[in-house]
């Protein structure tokens, strides 16, 4: 499956033939991430768009990826990822 733009969490999704189980069906949740990272002057945040979804239906296991691009920083104190 693609998307043309970011996955925002709440897409319906069927997969079939993967999996002795059956059909796997569901809605991706709804989890936003917020980065906040600090440097020695100033403290900023952003908001990481999920980006990924591997769907692994004979294990019946998901794996999320948000991912966030920032301009390198060279005093870089401090990240903070949170659930937004």
């Amino acid at each position: 499956m693609t998307s043309n733009g970011f996955l925002q969490g709440g897409e319906p999704f069927e997969i079939s033939g993967m999996s002795s189980d059956g059909v796997l069906a569901g809605t991706l949740p709804k989890i936003g991430t917020r980065v906040e990272y600090r440097t020695q002057d100033v403290a900023s945040e952003a908001i990481a768009p999920l980006d990924t979804v591997l769907i692994q239906p004979t294990e019946r296991h998901f794996t999320l990826v948000w991912r966030l691009h920032v301009p390198a920083i060279d005093d870089l104190q401090t990240v903070r990822v949170t659930e937004a």
